[in-house]
Order: structure tokens, then sequence, then C-alpha cells
């Protein structure tokens, strides 16, 4: 296999306005793209996003596209009948499966006790159950001669599977199995104890008649679940022989993480042997592996949020920059209106040379007034335009800018600080032979400190570039001059 391509699970992309069948579509394309006949495909119930018509003709032409015209290893999970038909046009290529599963038929027909197998059987499964139990296989007896025959359990992905029903499954438990010895075993029907032969194998629990027995009577799925020592029962008033001899012995309990399953009581003489088995039905039930898992995605999760709350503050920030360049265009507007009333303004300057003189005289006493009271009209003007709101506002808005460039600046310098004097030091550190700390230590730490020192750099130039041709209006010698 050079390919291994996989569509499982349904979920939908909101944010980018897409829906689950579009998505589901998009990477059975995908697929369809990259598939070759050296490639393992696994699609899993495709066609459920839209209507049933809708559903069926794209699941049954998807399959038979890889059947007739890819030809590679192909795992289609479907509840669609119809395209289960492809095993009559395609007999040597295609094959029918199902989940085998067993049914107490004695109860009611609307309350059957159902419970799944981890057992693969040919052909199709004509009614769709309601799973209520669903655990690896439960507590399967000889009694389920027919299934236990030709059963096969996966223990571990990568792993062997195990034939329930074959003579050498006593064998290979003996030979590679973790734990094994003698136990007593509370059956929930009778609540009595029957002695049984156990054989701890990988994630897997066996028991059988004997030590000798050909076949296991049973066994159990230990995921998951949870081993403790319980206090042995208290006995009757009188206290007798057989009170004492059960008080000697040790108790413990497998308690499982499948809603319905009871819970699995046993007992030994031996305490040693008891806490023995109590830690290796621990560590079976891989609760260390499902804790680190819970660990990371607690990290995964703090790293979403902080890449949201960056996300958020750089909209901000680019809406602000928005409202600024409108800000300034309305200033450049008002500008080129002042601009052109000012024009309007100007006096008509005609020919003067062929006046009379004392004309002219009086005519510059009339300018010299004008010229007075013009500029104690203009200072009235510009002392009022610097106590209106207008220039009030925009000498806010320019210290929320200088502000803005000093705690950018500010913050830059601290960014530096930390990535150069504390972070590159310590992967430095992590890369020795004798790391103090781990590089995954470092990155914890310091998440992606510099990541955002190098986009807020970026920030900062940008910044110092647009300060550097703001518009400012100097008063100072315009109020000299009046």
């Amino acid at each position: 296999m050079r390919k291994y391509l996989v569509t499982m699970g349904a979920a939908d992309n909101i944010y980018k306005g897409r829906s689950t069948f579009m998505e589901e579509l998009t990477d059975t394309a995908e697929i369809i793209r990259k598939a070759t006949s050296r490639s393992l495909v696994i699609l899993d119930e495709l066609g459920r996003g839209t209507s049933t018509h809708d559903g069926i003709a794209i699941a049954y032409a998807t399959l038979e596209h890889f059947i007739r015209d890819v030809e590679s290893l192909t795992l289609f999970v479907t509840h669609y009948p119809s395209v289960c038909e492809l095993e009559k046009v395609y007999p040597e290529k295609v094959g029918n499966y199902h989940m085998a599963f067993l049914v107490n038929e004695e109860e009611s027909a609307e309350q059957k006790d159902l419970s799944t197998c981890l057992i693969i059987r040919r052909g199709v499964d004509e009614i769709s159950h309601t799973v209520n139990k669903l655990f690896g296989c439960k507590n399967l007896s000889p009694a389920d001669g027919k299934t236990l025959d030709h059963a096969c359990v996966s223990l571990l992905p990568g792993h062997l599977k195990i034939p329930i029903g074959c003579p050498s499954t006593a064998n290979t438990v003996a030979c590679e199995g973790t734990k094994r010895g003698y136990l007593s075993k509370k059956t929930a029907e009778t609540n009595r104890w029957h002695e049984k032969w156990f054989a701890l194998y990988q994630n897997v629990l066996f028991y059988f008649e004997g030590e000798q027995s050909a076949r296991p009577a049973g066994m159990y799925m230990l995921e998951g679940c949870n081993c403790e020592r319980v206090p042995a029962p208290k006995g009757s008033a009188a206290g007798s022989a057989k009170d004492a001899a059960l008080e000697k012995q040790h108790y413990f309990t497998v308690l499982f993480g499948h809603e319905g399953q009871k819970p699995l009581e046993l007992r030994c003489e031996d305490e040693v042997d008891g806490d023995e088995w109590v830690e290796a039905i621990h560590q079976a039930s891989y609760s260390d592996i499902l804790i680190e898992r819970e660990v990371l995605m607690q990290k995964y999760i703090h790293l979403v949020q902080i890449v949201e709350t960056e996300k958020i503050a750089a909209n901000q920030l680019r809406h602000q920059l928005e409202d600024q360049d409108t800000e300034i265009e309305r200033l450049k507007s008002e500008i080129i209106a002042l601009n052109k009333t000012k024009e309007r303004m100007r006096p008509y300057q005609g020919n003067q040379e062929d006046e009379d003189p004392d004309i002219k005289k009086i005519k510059k006493v009339q300018s010299f007034m004008r010229g007075w009271l013009c500029r104690r009209k203009w200072k009235t003007i510009v002392q009022d335009y610097i106590c209106s709101p207008h220039a009030e506002s925009m000498r806010k808005r320019n210290q929320i800018v200088f502000n803005m460039v000093e705690a950018e600046s500010e913050y830059v310098h601290q960014l530096y600080v930390l990535v150069n004097c504390f972070l590159r030091p310590l992967r430095m550190a992590a890369s020795s032979k004798k790391p103090p700390i781990s590089h995954d230590d470092v990155s914890s730490i310091f998440l992606n400190s510099e990541t955002i020192m190098f986009l807020h750099e970026i920030f900062h130039q940008g910044l110092k570039a647009r300060i550097a041709n703001w518009p400012t209006l100097i008063l100072g010698k315009l109020l000299y001059f009046l």
C-alpha cells in the first residue's frame, strides 16, 4: 500500500459557509483524485447528508467507480441495501460483510437484549438494530458455539488476531499472556462463586473452565475499565468457620466503562497475587494513555483559544486602521473645500498704475484698515477652532495613534527580550547532550512567541511608515503672525 485515504464521521464548516454534505463530497472528490490501484480507501456512510434517492445514487456511483476504474482495496460502509447489489454485478471483486451480534430472544420484542461483538461475518444485515449495549464481547459462553467457532477478535491495531473458537487459543494465551492463574468469579445470576482459570492477554481477559481447556469459556475487553480492591463481605452473626475462611479471601472488582455492563467481581487467596492481578488489569485498561490524551486535548484547546484571540485582535486593529483611513480622506476633502473657498475670497487686483496719488494714499489707508480687521477676524476664527469639538477630537485621535505606536514599540521590545534571552537559550539547552528541559516543554511554555514577535515587528514597521506621513497642523507661527 502506498496511500491510505480515509473519510469518516460528519462535520460542517459554518465559518466558511460549507454544509456537512458539501464537506463530505469535497473529501470524497479529493480521495477519487488521489486514489490508485495501490491505495487503501475507507469510506464511511457516503451520501447521508442528502435525500435517500440522491444518497443512494452518489454511494452506488462512487463505489462502482472504485471497483471498475480504480481497482483499489476499498472498505465501503453503507446503510443503503441497494448498494449491496454490486456483489451480484461484480462477484469476483465485491463481498458483503456485517458486524455480528447476539440477541436474547427470550425477552420482549420492545426490550431485546442486543450485544454487538467484534466479529465480521459474511452477508448483509437485513435489519437495522438500535444498539443499546456496545462493547467488545459480552461474556460469550460455549452455548454460543456457532458464533464462537468462526469468531475473530482484533485486540489492538497492528496486533495479532486471536480466533476464539480455535483450539490453539489456550496455547497462545498460556504462552504469551502477561498474567495467568486461578481466580474465583462471582456469577451475576446466582451470586455464587466459581473457580476459573484466568489469563490476561494484551487488553483481553480470558477465562477457562480449567487450565487444560481447549477453548475459553468467555472473555472481557478491559480497555477503559477500572480495577480496585474491595473489602470482604461481612459474614453471619454466628461466625462459622466458612465465613472466617471467606473473610481471609482478597476481593477486587473490575468496573467497565461501557454503559449497561455489570462489574466483574473476583477474589483470590493470596494478597500478593491479588495485588499483581489489580496492577496487571490496570495496565491493560490503558488508563494512562487515556489521561495523556485528555492532557493533550486540553493543550490543543488552549492553543485554539490563543489563535482565536489573536484573530480577534488582528480584526480590531484592521478596523481601527480602516476608520483612520476614512477620517484622513474626510479631512483631505475638507482641506480641498477650504482652499476653493479661499480662492473665491481673494479680492480683485486691477491695474493701479494710472491712479491719482491721493487716491493711492486713501487706498493704502483702507488696505491697512482692512488688513487689520482681517487679521483680527482670522485670529478669532483660529482661536474658536482651537476650542472647537473638531479640534479636540483631532487631538484625541492623534494622542491615541501616538500612544498606540509607543505601546507597540514597547511590546515588540519585550517580545525581543523574551525570545532572545529566554526562548532561544532554552532551545539550545534542549538540544544539548544532557538537556535539562525538552523541546515539548519549551514549546508548551512559550507557545508561538517567536511567530508573534515576527508579526508584531511587521505591524510596528507599518505603523512607523504611516506616522512619518501623518498630517499635522502647526498653529504657533500663524498665531504669532496675527
